[in-house]
């Protein structure tokens, strides 16, 4: 793995199809919630809103951006700020019966220190990160299960 890219797969008991309708209904209500005008998602749809930066924990403006939208096999995203961009994958996968769904985040920085403060706090973010995600994807099945299956 490279070490601007962060990445977790975990394994849900939900169908496939429920899993990535469950995903597509959290992404359009956090875009709802920045922009009420978003209706749908779709290649293109773009928001502006505020994040906290990963290392330094500075609200900065950022544009998020729909870059991929593959039906049951990919969601891919643009995160674009002063700092750089950070491109976030959900691809989705079937495997022995169970849903496999692999997030991961490649970050792409404008200045080299901004990198470099990433290198050095990455192996305890990558801690929080994997903890953060699992409570995310667990969440996601529960979801697609009681919503979508």
């Amino acid at each position: 793995m490279r070490v601007d890219t962060l990445s977790y797969t975990h394994t849900m008991t939900s169908d496939l199809s429920a899993v990535f309708k469950a995903v597509m209904a959290e992404q359009l209500s956090y875009f709802q919630r920045q922009d009420a005008s978003v209706l749908s998602l779709e290649e293109g749809t773009s928001i502006t809103c505020h994040l906290l930066t990963k290392t330094q924990k500075i609200g900065v403006e950022n544009t998020m951006t729909i870059l991929k939208l593959e039906e049951n096999r990919c969601i891919q995203m643009k995160t674009t700020s002063a700092t750089g961009d950070i491109i976030q994958t959900y691809d989705f996968k079937e495997k022995g019966g169970n849903t496999l769904v692999t997030y991961s985040e490649k970050n792409m920085f404008e200045q080299s220190r901004n990198q470099f403060g990433f290198m050095l706090v990455g192996l305890l973010y990558k801690f929080f990160y994997n903890r953060g995600i699992k409570q995310r994807m667990t969440y996601l099945d529960s979801l697609a299960d009681t919503r979508f299956n």
